[in-house]
């Protein structure tokens, strides 16, 4: 079986070490993309999910600090943050219902060939790809659901997720 995403990463280690399961954060994707092939932590220009890349890769961790990382993208589906991605124009709000379904199980196999099955697997993004990824068996940190995450403020829409954000990363 594979080992944690970024097995080798801080977080992930320190929490194995203190016997406790590791963050993970899957950020959903964003239409504003940069122009050319860009690493997926780059690619994303609009300011929300930099906000949310930005606070899962600086503040997600267990232990306050940097947590493992990931997108999920609706053309590509799981994308490592460090993974060359060509820019794209689709979005779940172009899918059916059955193609969100199938992209969510998409995700969740991609996920488990990961093997990050066993870690505290956080979701950050819209209704759509929180709605798709909590029906696939993700904990979905979408800001309406504190207690799921400690770190996070109740901020049910994207302006109050936008300074949610904009305050723990300042923190």
């Amino acid at each position: 079986m594979a080992t944690a995403v970024n097995a080798h990463h801080p977080e992930v280690a320190r929490a194995a070490q203190a016997g406790i399961r590791p963050a993970i954060w899957i950020v959903a994707c964003g239409k504003a993309k940069r122009s050319l092939v860009s690493r997926a932590r780059d690619l994303y220009t609009g300011h929300l999910t930099s906000l949310q890349i930005r606070f899962a890769t600086t503040r997600g961790g267990v232990f306050g600090g940097t947590a493992a990382a990931m997108i999920a993208s609706a053309r590509y589906g799981l994308v490592d943050m460090d993974t060359e991605v060509a820019p794209y124009d689709v979005t779940l709000n172009d899918f059916t219902a059955d193609q969100i379904a199938l992209w969510a199980q998409l995700v969740a196999a991609q996920a488990a060939e990961r093997g990050i099955a066993g870690a505290t697997v956080y979701v950050m993004g819209g209704a759509r790809y929180t709605d798709a990824l909590r029906a696939a068996g993700f904990q979905v940190a979408n800001f309406d659901t504190p207690a799921s995450n400690p770190w996070l403020t109740r901020a049910k829409f994207m302006g109050e997720r936008k300074s949610a954000l904009t305050r723990l990363l300042a923190a």
